[in-house]
């Protein structure tokens, strides 16, 4: 604090905030690091196997080719029937799981349109497989 003096002679102090203001740009800066650092991404994350795994362990797989055609985990299904081999398929799964496999000819629009049935079909997780890296 300094003191200042009026010209009746008294004195008044003043509280000096300059170090204050320093103080507050420095929790500023760290309250932005700090938030580039601590983003969070949602995850699912499978529950460990308490059994062994069985059929239902085995995942499904969508495959929507560059023909045209529909493979259900190496089965080829028609389109007409796709919904009804998704829900035999879903039958007695725990977790209502797809994998979603898309060749790179067929259109965006395909790709939703599948997905959109699966969800009528009873899946409640859509996963895309990645393409293979080159």
């Amino acid at each position: 604090m300094a003191g200042l003096v009026t010209p009746q002679g008294e004195v008044q102090h003043e509280m000096n905030v300059m170090p204050l203001i320093d103080v507050l740009l420095v929790l500023v800066i760290i309250l932005f690091l700090l938030q580039r650092i601590l983003t969070w991404i949602p995850a699912q994350v499978p529950p460990p196997a308490a059994t062994a795994p069985t059929s239902a362990g085995v995942p499904l797989v969508l495959e929507l080719r560059g023909d045209g055609g529909l493979v259900l985990n190496g089965q080829p299904v028609p389109d007409s029937a796709l919904e009804r081999q998704l829900r035999a398929a879903l039958e007695g799964r725990p977790r209502k799981l797809l994998f979603l496999k898309v060749d790179d000819t067929r259109r965006y629009d395909d790709a939703v349109h599948a997905m959109d049935r699966a969800r009528e079909a009873g899946v409640e997780i859509i996963a895309w497989v990645p393409r293979a890296r080159e």
